[in-house]
């Protein structure tokens, strides 16, 4: 979960590297914002669906059309939700290659 300037907290799917998260001159890390899913929404062709198996308390859209740029000091270390399944990680990947042309 990560306070977010003009959105509020929010949870965020962090795509950066192992090796950028634990370098501690590199300030931020790449995310992609998260939202809950209620009740007769719809996922965008661009999202990734995320539920309780990735470590969230409701279904979650996962906004795979725009990368945020987030300072590492707006996540609280001991607020890690979960980690991500390995098919819902292809079906990011997916969604990131068919939004950004890749």
């Amino acid at each position: 979960m990560v306070d977010l300037p003009n959105l509020g907290p929010h949870p965020v799917v962090v795509i950066s590297s192992q090796r950028v998260i634990d370098e501690p001159t590199i300030k931020s890390v790449n995310g992609l914002l998260c939202s809950s899913i209620r009740g007769s929404d719809r996922l965008g062709t661009d999202e990734a669906y995320l539920n309780f198996a990735d470590g969230l308390s409701c279904p979650t859209g996962c906004q795979c059309h725009a990368m945020l740029l987030i300072q590492k000091q707006r996540f609280n270390p001991l607020q890690r939700l979960g980690s991500i399944s390995l098919e819902r990680r292809d079906d990011i990947k997916r969604k990131l290659r068919a939004a950004f042309s890749l």
